[in-house]
């Protein structure tokens, strides 16, 4: 809090229930973004259903980047 007032900033949260009607519209443009390559994203992926213990613990750790996710293949 210190840093807020002596640089003078300004915190303002949102609610996002309060932008809801316009979900489609960003939802749209995100896409479209994201097809351009305007908006990139990262997937942080860990392979194997046995690690997924180890992949959430890292997830909470901090230790991962981006969006975690597990892959793993139904061999049946």
């Amino acid at each position: 809090m210190g840093v807020l007032l002596t640089t003078q900033s300004r915190v303002e949260g949102f609610i996002v229930r309060q932008f809801e009607h316009r979900y489609e519209i960003a939802r749209r443009r995100l896409a479209k973004w994201i097809d351009e390559g305007v908006l990139q994203y990262k997937e942080d992926i860990v392979d194997g259903f046995e690690n997924m213990p180890s992949a959430f613990v890292g997830l909470l750790q901090g230790g991962n980047f981006g969006k975690r996710l597990v892959k793993f293949v139904d061999e049946s």
